[in-house]
C-alpha cells in the first residue's frame, strides 16, 4: 500500500491499536481478528463506540459463517 503512495501505520498488537485509533484521523483501518493482547473485534467495537465511522476492514483466517457475522455486528466493513 504505501508504493501506490498511501501513509501506513501499523500497530503491533490491539492494545497499540486501542490506543492509536481514537487519536489519529485514520481513513481506514484494517485489523486482524486475532490480534494479539486484544482481539480485532473487541478493537472494532471500541472504535465503534467511539463514534468514528471509517471503514475498518476485518481479517480473519477463521471459516465459520458465524465468525463473518460477529464481524459485520460489530460494524466491520
Amino acid at each position: 500500500m504505501s508504493e501506490a503512495g498511501f501513509i501506513i501505520d501499523v500497530a503491533e498488537d490491539g492494545e497499540e491499536g486501542r490506543c492509536r485509533a481514537p487519536n489519529m484521523a485514520y481513513e481506514l483501518i484494517i485489523l486482524d481478528a486475532m490480534l494479539a493482547r486484544l482481539d480485532g473485534g473487541s478493537l472494532l467495537a471500541d472504535v465503534r463506540r467511539s463514534g468514528k465511522s471509517l471503514p475498518v476492514l476485518l481479517l480473519t483466517a477463521r471459516g465459520e459463517i458465524t465468525d463473518r457475522v460477529r464481524g459485520l455486528e460489530l460494524g466491520a466493513d
